[in-house]
């Protein structure tokens, strides 16, 4: 592992990001992926790739990519199966720079998607600059032809971006990961995502909310693919009700591993309150 940065570089042009890419069979879009990575205004990025023992043409795809572009595209082979969750920490782990960034294969990055949180993250660093921070950003919806389907996730599912207390999101999740930006501080303070962490997004976002910042950029920065195979995608209160009962207890069990990392207790009745509040807020979702 490269040695950590040990101060944020002084303008956006300077910022170098790290760029982490979990991937599992993705060959279907992938290539769309990484050409948008190419085409962002924001140049000054690596992208960091963990193949999860893909059983498709993924592996010759990124291996192509990192042939040409060996400066910027590192590409690492699993030896196991890890799932998306951990895939995203074992990245974490390899990474160093200053701002680091979440990125999902069936995914289409707009170009100023780099630009325009790096700009958000050193305001709120200037203003904070002893804190950790975590930027996210609203997405638009496309379907597996690029069609877009909404022009604002948020607005679709009916999400407040304002949520931002630590006692609003151990309930809820309401930052998608694939719009993410963190700095180091944050890296350093989440440090390894543990195994009873829901997903990496989840996990980063208590974290923020609990020591740092979390600010919304109210700006679609990704074309956020939906399709049959989505790990986690825009799913509907509604349809997700056969399966509640688990999902509630892996809360509760994040929630009891949050606590224990990090020394720290919580009223699980008073957490569930506010998600049944915040999810009756948004019933009718699509």
């Amino acid at each position: 592992m490269l040695p950590a940065s040990q101060s944020p570089p002084s303008t956006i042009g300077a910022a170098k990001v790290d760029i982490l890419l979990a991937v599992c069979n993705g060959e279907k879009y992938i290539k769309k992926q990484l050409d948008s990575l190419l085409q962002q205004s924001h140049e000054n990025w690596c992208l960091l790739i963990r193949d999860d023992r893909s059983n498709d043409n993924s592996v010759d795809i990124l291996s192509a990519y990192s042939k040409k572009h060996p400066e910027r595209i590192k590409l690492f082979r699993g030896r196991s199966r890890l799932g998306a969750c951990q895939n995203f920490n074992w990245l974490l782990q390899q990474s160093s720079s200053d701002y680091v960034m979440f990125c999902d294969q069936d995914d289409i990055w707009l170009p100023d998607k780099i630009k325009l949180s790096l700009e958000t993250m050193q305001r709120t660093e200037k203003n904070h600059p002893d804190l950790p921070v975590l930027v996210h950003t609203d997405l638009k919806i496309i379907d597996e032809n690029d069609k877009i389907i909404t022009d604002s996730f948020w607005k679709a599912i009916k999400l407040n971006p304002d949520d931002r207390r630590v006692l609003d999101l151990l309930g809820t999740s309401n930052t998608n990961g694939n719009t993410i930006l963190m700095n180091r501080k944050l890296a350093r303070i989440i440090n390894s995502i543990p195994r009873q962490a829901i997903m990496h997004d989840w996990w980063s976002a208590i974290v923020a909310a609990q020591f740092g910042l979390i600010i919304p950029l109210k700006k679609a920065t990704v074309l956020y693919r939906q399709h049959s195979k989505n790990a986690v995608g825009a799913i509907s209160i509604l349809r997700r009700l056969p399966q509640t009962h688990r999902y509630l207890y892996n809360i509760y069990i994040q929630i009891r591993e949050f606590e224990k990392n990090y020394n720290l207790r919580y009223s699980i009745p008073k957490i569930y309150f506010y998600k049944i509040f915040n999810l009756s807020k948004n019933y009718l979702t699509i």
